[in-house]
């Protein structure tokens, strides 16, 4: 079951990924055991991260949702060739981001 974001959370965290590179690539083979493995292993260490991917457009869609179901994160946005995700960290106080924070001005 995928995180579920409000809208509000959405804008807030893809304000606070704006600056972030993607961490991690999905190449035109597909979405791989690897990049999964990779792609939960980054969102344990940093909460929000970017993906890019180089694929079609309904291809990306497919991965975006893939990757929200099987590792239980959110999809804050999908532009262009990026997707970022968020997923709090396990331990609540090891949590850096906190989406009932006043929004960024």
């Amino acid at each position: 079951m995928p995180f579920e974001l409000t809208s509000a959370q959405r804008k807030r965290l893809r304000g606070l990924a704006h600056d972030l590179r993607p961490l991690v690539h999905v190449g035109k083979e597909g979405l791989s055991e690897a990049a999964l493995t990779q792609i939960d292993r980054e969102l344990g260490q940093h909460e929000l991260i970017k993906v890019r991917f180089l694929a079609e457009k309904d291809v990306k869609r497919s991965h975006a949702r893939e990757i929200e179901s099987r590792l239980h994160c959110g999809l804050a946005g999908l532009v262009g060739h990026v997707a970022v995700f968020y997923r709090p960290h396990a331990e609540p106080k090891r949590r850096r981001i906190r989406l009932d924070a006043p929004p960024i001005e």
